[in-house]
């Protein structure tokens, strides 16, 4: 019945247009625990009023969940492993400090991706320079963006608050995982080289969880600036974790909700939305001046979000 009401729903209206194809996307790639609950919330809309309803819950899936995955992107994308810089960071980057160094150790001081050593072990000379060397970067699987702050205001307290309910009732494997407490956890940490990361914190680049433990398959979403996975000689197709100490490794409930989310944006037009605005370049201009500051990140977004639902008003 869900499929039934979304294929027989169109609409000229761009912002009822928008909203139903985040839908469509939404119901194509989400888990089948949370599906459950997408296909209640279509039901609901259908029974209530019909597109007036859809379209008020495209709106909330994309504001709640694709809008803040993709903007958080923007922000600081991670932190290099780099001993000086982490002896200078700012407070609210402590947390990213301390998951600097366990994740790296974890991680075997190497990209998990492409198995580059990390390039300051072999300036210490930690280990000889046998193998492909590279800058490596801490990188958050779910956005470090959503961890709570004492000096959130009740506004962006109040919005993560909506935000984390999204994300545990589409994604119910994360329920009582992470939240805005806990996203400083190992098990939200990569270590990569530092344009792997960036790709992969912009969404176009994943790993899908496979069947066997700590495999996963490499998903390229869009054009992506590492040149990974095809400069390498061949075409690296799957990633395998393993850990080098007692740290948990990357959680794949979160890996598989980063997939699921770049695949849904890579099938919308939100991902242009977006980067049209004139918001981004006072973004990164603000970045430019405080590149760690992580406070910056939140209110930013809820500006851009503020102005992207002048396109959504019903």
């Amino acid at each position: 019945q869900c499929d039934v009401i979304l294929n027989s729903s169109s609409s000229d209206i761009s912002a009822e247009a928008k909203a139903l194809a985040v839908l469509k996307a939404f119901r194509e790639h989400l888990p089948e625990d949370g599906l459950e609950n997408f296909i209640d919330d279509i039901l609901a809309c259908a029974k209530s009023g019909g597109m007036l309803y859809m379209q008020q819950l495209g709106v909330h899936l994309l504001t709640a969940i694709l809008i803040p995955f993709k903007l958080l992107s923007l922000g600081p994308p991670s932190l290099q492993h780099r001993h000086d810089l982490l002896g200078s960071v700012s407070k609210y980057a402590n947390g990213i400090k301390h998951q600097s160094e366990t994740s790296l150790a974890r991680d075997g001081h190497r990209c998990v991706y492409t198995g580059n050593i990390d390039i300051h072990r072999v300036q210490d000379e930690l280990e000889p320079e046998t193998e492909p060397v590279a800058y490596t970067a801490s990188r958050h699987v779910l956005p470090y963006g959503l961890k709570d702050h004492t000096e959130d205001t009740p506004r962006e307290t109040e919005a993560k608050r909506a935000i984390w309910w999204s994300i545990h009732r589409y994604f119910p494997a994360l329920a009582g995982k992470i939240d805005g407490s806990s996203i400083d956890q190992p098990a939200n940490v990569l270590t990569l080289n530092g344009s792997v990361s960036s790709d992969f914190g912009e969404c176009h680049l994943a790993f899908k969880p496979l069947p066997t433990e700590n495999e996963y398959e490499v998903v390229v979403l869009g054009r992506i600036s590492s040149g990974y996975p095809f400069n390498t000689g061949y075409l690296m197709t799957k990633m395998v974790l393993s850990a080098h100490n007692a740290l948990e490794l990357p959680d794949r409930d979160f890996l598989d909700m980063h997939h699921r989310v770049a695949r849904i944006l890579s099938e919308t037009d939100i991902v242009e939305e977006i980067e049209s605005r004139r918001d981004r370049r006072d973004t990164e201009n603000l970045y430019a001046r405080s590149p760690t500051d992580g406070a910056h990140i939140f209110p930013l977004m809820l500006t851009c979000l503020s102005n992207l639902l002048k396109d959504f008003r019903l």
